[in-house]
């Protein structure tokens, strides 16, 4: 079988201008051809990189020493030119070094005379091959420096296409030259004499295109290969690049029209089934399910047959459109398609007054005001059909959050009560919530769009303030406002702290509670009740000592509860309850009756209190005579022995103490 190929050499710089002045003609008009585009990605380097290529370099005689890209240094081996390019010196000038109608193509090899180590270069690319990739275009433009030496020692540049078992393409996916030893330049070749010590050979850029169909499914590379010459000092470099496409007749006939245009792909020689050898042709009065065929030639004799039947290009006119917002680009695009050939115009109206947009798949607007507009579509074919359709888009106020406070602060364990004010009616809010502490709880997200305003209950579990930062985003209909922030600041409750822990006194004395916080600069404020009504002294304070002389003239127990109140940061802590018992004082019921006893007899003195579980304690003291026996003690009744040594009368008197808990008459 012999694999189908074709190629060309670019037209002269002369016609090119011609060739893109007519460009720009033709592009204001309906019908407009569509550009090649290729659909294998970056094949044609349109990511300004070399993803989805591979490549290696070395030397003359051990190619592929080294696997990647070398891409830096003073003589990079592998160059991505970003369009328009320049006119290559090397060539006289004579070379634009970027394909036009490219935005980048690759060079790789040494431009240089020089000794450098490295000198050969190799990029490759794998094509699957699908129904969109039957159409396989490589091309090339290479610049090779004579240096005079023996044949196999001078500079080259190859291309070889295989197959996926590494087998190569008859003679139609293969091409090698060598730079010439001396002479006048081949044919479809130039020469630019003395650079850099020798002459060079270029070749202006040639296409060469494959009919893939054979392989379909299978993987097809291309390996393009320049050297510079054995010795490493003349160069030879190429600028390549590739597409993928479609094998197919662009058809060029709307409904209605009364001729019909047939365009082979571009850059071969053409014999159609009417026997008319020209790229185009033009078909009067078409009759659609006509079949016209074309047989496409490369100048090595390759050929393919193409068949095209006719149809009319029907196109269908659409679009979407994201969130209208006033004041805010809102996003269109385009979803218009065709059964041929492709949408390659577009024009927009608004219908708010604003200008037209031509030429823009997919533009962006801007509505001054809400409300409802008619949007129309114009869609134009490849070969000026057109279709149209018309949309209402309804467009909103942009929400804005104009809160003229954007903090606020609250105690712990209360709720934040944010209002949110904007230039909508019945706006819905989102807001995310946040805090930089691990004590601070209570916070949570809204992730679908709510009223406000915004309730939670936070709760401050730190001896210090914190803080919720609340992003807090607007909407209204399909417009999404910007993000308003807004800070609650959360000030913990203040503790109480109190001592003595059990605090206890007697009647007629005077209390004295420490009051202390966990929190710093707390005050503290109380109020005091008692159950009796014969406690008095007591009543409402403030301060961090709670001193209150208490008085209870009963015969029990009593107590006074003191409900005391923190405060910090004006925010009030939890109620502390302390309660006081005041002891009653211990009152004998009778005084013991002065008693007189003989002298070596036992005194008998019984002491009854009005306090049950008095106690008692007592000291003793001779008044007059000479008495013994006597002394201090404790319990009752008081049992002494006392001796009078003396013939005269003599006094002893006893002092007793009650006592009862801590309290001692």
């Amino acid at each position: 079988m012999k694999y189908s190929i074709f190629t060309y050499t670019f037209l002269s710089r002369f016609f090119l201008l011609i060739f893109f002045a007519f460009l720009f003609v033709t592009a204001t008009c309906e019908k407009v051809n569509i550009l090649d585009t290729t659909i294998c990605a970056n094949s044609d380097f349109s990511d300004g990189n070399f993803n989805g290529w591979t490549a290696c370099y070395g030397h003359f005689s051990t190619p592929c020493t080294s696997l990647g890209f070398d891409t830096t240094g003073a003589h990079p081996l592998f160059k991505i030119i970003p369009a328009p390019g320049w006119y290559d010196a090397n060539t006289c000038y004579g070379l634009l070094n970027v394909y036009p109608g490219n935005s980048y193509v690759a060079r790789l090899g040494d431009t240089m005379y020089t000794s450098a180590i490295n000198k050969e270069a190799e990029l490759k690319y794998n094509v699957t091959v699908t129904s969109t990739s039957y159409l396989f275009i490589y091309r090339y433009a290479p610049v090779l420096q004579t240096g005079g030496h023996p044949v196999g020692e001078q500079p080259d540049f190859r291309v070889e296409v295989t197959d996926s078992t590494g087998a190569l393409l008859d003679s139609c996916g293969y091409f090698y030259f060598p730079a010439p030893v001396s002479g006048p330049p081949p044919s479809g070749w130039h020469l630019c004499t003395n650079v850099n010590n020798g002459n060079v050979y270029w070749k202006d850029w040639t296409t060469v295109g494959m009919d893939l169909t054979p392989f379909f499914g299978q993987t097809v590379t291309i390996n393009f290969r320049a050297r510079g010459c054995w010795y490493n000092t003349h160069f030879g470099y190429a600028y390549v690049t590739a597409f993928c496409g479609y094998l197919v007749v662009r058809t060029a006939m709307c409904e209605g029209d009364s001729s019909a245009t047939l365009t082979a792909p571009p850059g071969f020689t053409y014999l159609w089934s009417n026997n008319d050898t020209t790229e185009s042709i033009v078909v009067p009065h078409p009759v659609t399910g006509s079949s016209y065929s074309c047989t496409l030639t490369a100048l090595n004799g390759c050929q393919v047959t193409i068949t095209d039947t006719l149809s009319y290009t029907i196109i269908n006119t659409n679009f979407t459109h994201g969130s209208a917002c006033t004041n805010s680009p809102t996003q269109f695009n385009d979803s218009s398609y065709v059964n041929q050939n492709a949408v390659v115009n577009w024009s927009w109206n608004f219908g708010d007054g604003t200008p037209v947009v031509n030429g823009v798949a997919n533009p962006t607007h801007s509505f001054t005001n809400a409300g409802t507009y008619n949007v129309k579509l114009i869609s134009f074919s490849t070969e000026g059909c057109k279709d149209s359709i018309t949309k209402q888009v309804a467009v909103d106020t942009l929400p804005v959050i104009n809160n003229p406070v954007n903090r606020e602060q609250i105690c712990s364990n209360h709720g934040t009560n944010i209002i949110l004010t904007t230039n909508v009616t019945n706006p819905l809010f989102t807001w995310t919530a946040t805090s930089s502490s691990m004590t601070l709880t209570g916070f949570s997200n809204m992730s679908t769009p709510t009223p406000g305003p915004i309730n939670q209950v936070l709760v401050n579990s730190a001896n210090h303030p914190d803080s919720v930062t609340y992003i807090i985003t607007p909407y209204k209909g399909m417009c999404q406002g910007l993000p308003f922030t807004y800070v609650v600041v959360v000030f913990p409750k203040p503790n109480v702290n109190y001592t003595p822990a059990a605090p206890a006194i007697c009647a007629d004395q005077t209390t004295n509670i420490q009051l202390t916080s966990s929190l710093p600069n707390t005050s503290y404020s109380w109020t005091a009740a008692s159950d009796s009504l014969d406690v008095t002294g007591y009543g409402p304070g403030s301060g961090n000592v709670i001193a209150q002389t208490l008085h209870q003239p009963g015969f029990s127990i009593e107590y006074v509860t003191y409900h005391v109140v923190p405060m910090a940061n004006s925010c009030p802590g939890d109620t502390v309850n302390i309660v006081v018992l005041i002891n009653p004082k211990p009152h004998l019921l009778t005084n013991p009756m002065d008693q007189t006893i003989c002298s070596k007899a036992s005194t008998n003195i019984v002491l009854v209190s009005s306090c049950p579980g008095t106690s008692y304690t007592w000291t003793s003291a001779v008044v007059t005579g000479n008495i013994t026996g006597n002394g201090a003690g404790s319990g009752s009744p008081i049992i002494q022995l006392l001796t009078n040594n003396l013939s005269t009368q003599g006094q002893v008197n006893y002092t007793i103490h009650p006592t009862t808990g801590s309290c001692i008459v």
